[in-house]
């Protein structure tokens, strides 16, 4: 499995990252998945493995998980069905599971995920946020381009034969 990965495809995206219109006049601040395999009841993955650092319903946000990564960033997941795992919870893996789908919270108009990338814990709710699709294609990118480097570095060298030992001539 890859380092990095999409909680959902691209063809799931029912609202992109920064857009504006009359429900997001300053620019739509998360990337919304809610058609296709992304239903109600569909299971969110993590984008890289890190630690949980805020699991908790938020009035707007509903069923809220950040996770902090090791790049220093942390991703978030909003609307979940239920309550996601507790604070302090290692995902091991890109690709984890973290919840479902729900439509929970004042803002939710229906089952989808509502999710990001933040510099900070509670990003989520205010401050700098970037959009995670571009994100995690740059971190898939990054790691393609790391990895023929390490698969590239010379082998060790092989011992040299050995020459066949040559009799020694007897002193007469």
């Amino acid at each position: 499995m890859s380092d990095w990965v999409l909680p959902f495809p691209d063809n799931c995206i029912t609202c992109a990252h920064g857009v504006v219109d009359d429900l997001h006049p300053n620019g739509h601040r998360g990337t919304d998945y809610g058609k296709r395999e992304a239903k109600l009841g569909a299971p969110v993955k993590a984008i890289a493995l890190g630690r949980v650092v805020l699991s908790e319903y938020h009035h707007n946000l509903g069923n809220v998980v950040v996770v902090k990564h090791a790049t220093g960033k942390f991703s978030y997941y909003c609307h979940l069905k239920d309550a996601g795992p507790a604070v302090g919870t290692y995902l091991r893996a890109a690709g984890e599971v973290i919840g479902k789908v729900g439509n929970t919270g004042q803002y939710s108009f229906g089952a989808h995920l509502h999710c990001g990338v933040s510099d900070e814990r509670t990003g989520v709710y205010a401050g700098k946020v970037y959009d995670i699709v571009k994100y995690v294609k740059e971190q898939q990118a990054l790691a393609k381009k790391a990895a023929p480097k390490a698969a590239a570095a010379p082998a060790p060298a092989a011992e040299p034969a050995k020459k066949p030992a040559t009799p020694k001539a007897k002193a007469e």
